[in-house]
């Protein structure tokens, strides 16, 4: 037991040294980038490292949220306001253009949702690397929502790429493979379901309510991690 409090102390400790390294150099860069002249380019890289100064936020509180340290703060959240946090995590000038929604306006969910807009970040950012012309389309009904992009099949099983650091090796597209991970665990944590098939050239990822999951599960729509 000593041992394993040990190692516990040990990785929060290396977690706090890192985060705090990193922001040291994003404080700097900023102040530097607040110096330049040229305007557009002083905004574009202020905005950079305002969003790499959240990043290391949302990093320790997705580390205290699966640790079981961070408490959630559930509050009934219209999907267009998760929305509109996920795309500004996501920093694409081009959002609009490449992100199509349905019915965002009438779908209601009880979440926390600086953890879940970050979740429904990855699912859009995954969405949009590995589809076949840099499209994504998301439904919302009334017991949650649907991201969709076009692309080939997966090369392994859906569950795989619930695994943290998983990823296709081959793609050009680089990352850690965390996105689903983050995405599974986070609706997990909230009482949701993370559902996924693949229909008609479509990669199709469901969130929804557990009752609706359930529902879904025996009707055959829907496969389950």
């Amino acid at each position: 037991i000593e041992k394993m409090n040990e190692l516990v102390e040990s990785r929060r400790l290396f977690l706090r040294t890192i985060m705090h390294e990193f922001k040291t150099p994003i404080g700097k860069g900023r102040i530097i980038a607040e110096m330049m002249k040229e305007k557009k380019h002083k905004e574009r890289l202020v905005e950079i490292f305002e969003r790499l100064d959240v990043l290391i936020d949302e990093s320790a509180k997705i580390e205290n949220l699966y640790s079981r340290n961070y408490k959630l703060q559930i509050h009934k959240h219209s999907f267009d306001e998760i929305l509109a946090r996920a795309k500004k995590l996501l920093m694409r000038d081009n959002f609009d253009d490449k992100v199509r929604v349905k019915n965002k306006n009438k779908l209601f969910l009880q979440v926390d949702i600086d953890s879940f807009a970050f979740a429904v970040k990855n699912l859009i950012e995954n969405a949009l690397k590995y589809s076949d012309d840099e499209f994504c389309l998301i439904e919302c009904f009334e017991q949650g929502f649907v991201v969709k992009n076009k692309a080939k099949p997966l090369k392994e099983p859906y569950t795989e790429y619930l695994k943290a650091f998983s990823r296709d090796r081959q793609s050009k597209n680089s990352g850690m493979g965390l996105g689903l991970y983050i995405v599974d665990k986070t609706c997990q944590s909230h009482n949701l379901k993370l559902g996924y098939e693949y229909v008609d050239g479509f990669h199709c990822f469901r969130v929804s309510t557990a009752a609706y999951a359930e529902k879904s599960l025996k009707k055959g729509k829907v496969r389950k991690k």
